[in-house]
C-alpha cells in the first residue's frame, strides 16, 4: 500500500497505548522522533524510520533504518522528523507524543503545525484528549465527534473574518487578536460546526475534557 500520511512519534509521556494504536494504519509511515520509538514499542508498533540526537534510547533496533544527527543544533526532535517527511513528499502530517510534559514543548510543536502550514502542508497535533490543528485563508466543515469543547485562537497578531457557525457562540466576520482569548471553549450545537478565516493563521482546538 502506497503510504498517504506521515506520523511524527516523539517522546512526551503517553500512557494510552490504545488510542496510539487506533491513530496509526498501514497507509502511514512512521517516523520516530528520538524517544517516541519506546512508545511504538509498547504498542507493538515498528517504525519506518528512526530520527534525531538519540540521546533517549539506550540501545538502537538493527533493523529500523536510523539517522543520528548532532545533538547541538538548532531543530527540535519533531521538526527535523517533518522536514524528512516533506522531503519524501508528504504534505499530510500527524504529530504524536508532542504534548503534555513541558510546556515548551508543546509551544514547540504548535509552531511546527504553523510550519508545515507556511510549507504548503497540513498537520494535526494529537493526544487522548485534544487535536489541533490550524487553518489559514480557509474555511472548514467539523462534524462533532463528542468533544466537549471547540476552541480558536489567533496564531498571528490578527485573524480577519473569522466565522464560526453551529457552535454556542457563533461568530461572523470578526477580527480576532492573539492577545485576547476570545475564542476558548466554545461549544458545538449541531451534528457540524463550520470555521473561517479570511486572512490569518487560526488555531483550532477540540478538547473532550
Amino acid at each position: 500500500m502506497e503510504k498517504s500520511r506521515c506520523v511524527v512519534v516523539g517522546a512526551a509521556p503517553m500512557e494510552e497505548v490504545d488510542f496510539l494504536r487506533s491513530q496509526i494504519g498501514p497507509q502511514d509511515f512512521v517516523i520516530c522522533a528520538d524517544g517516541g520509538y519506546r512508545h511504538l514499542q509498547k504498542a507493538g508498533i515498528t517504525p519506518d524510520l528512526l530520527m534525531g540526537d538519540l540521546d533517549s534510547i539506550d540501545v538502537l533496533p538493527a533493523d529500523i533504518p536510523t539517522v543520528k544527527f548532532d545533538p547541538v543544533k538548532d531543530d527540535t526532535d519533531t521538526r527535523i522528523a517533518l522536514k524528512e517527511g516533506l522531503r519524501r513528499g508528504f504534505e499530510d502530517f500527524l504529530i504524536l507524543g508532542g504534548t503534555g510534559a513541558r510546556l515548551d514543548h508543546t509551544i514547540a510543536n504548535l509552531q511546527n503545525l504553523f510550519y508545515l502550514k507556511a510549507q504548503g502542508a497540513s498537520g494535526v497535533l494529537a493526544d487522548a484528549s485534544t487535536r489541533a490543528f490550524m487553518l489559514q485563508d480557509e474555511e472548514v466543515l467539523l462534524p462533532d465527534e463528542g468533544y466537549r469543547y471547540l476552541s480558536v485562537f489567533s496564531f498571528t497578531p490578527q485573524c480577519l473574518g473569522v466565522s464560526l457557525q453551529g457552535v454556542k457562540y457563533p461568530l461572523s466576520g470578526y477580527t480576532m487578536e492573539s492577545h485576547f482569548p476570545i475564542g476558548v471553549s466554545n461549544e458545538f450545537t449541531d451534528i457540524c460546526c463550520k470555521i473561517g478565516v479570511k486572512q490569518g493563521v487560526l488555531l483550532v482546538l477540540l478538547v473532550r475534557e
